[in-house]
């Protein structure tokens, strides 16, 4: 069987970031706005315990691995593990 949230992570992994550390801020808002099935709580909940960096510029952050976990947890509707976090 097909996991469900599927679509969503390919949708993560094959966005094109401005910084190959990861998602600013702008682009993470870009991503669950095309997925209207997400739950939005759970998402930003997961991200909270995300490790972030500063790209070249001094712009903040978060790890594509981070924001795909975040997806997940928003289309399962479930809260992230502290297992799962970076």
């Amino acid at each position: 069987m097909k996991n469900s949230y599927i679509k969503e992570v390919d949708i993560v992994r094959s966005f094109k970031t401005r910084s190959s550390c990861g998602f600013n801020k702008t682009e993470i808002a870009r991503v669950v706005k095309s997925m209207p099935n997400i739950h939005q709580d759970r998402f930003h909940d997961a991200l909270m315990g995300s490790i972030g960096d500063l790209d070249d510029k001094g712009n903040f952050v978060i790890p594509r691995r981070d924001v795909e976990k975040a997806v997940i947890c928003g289309i399962k509707n479930e809260n992230i593990l502290w297992e799962e976090l970076s």
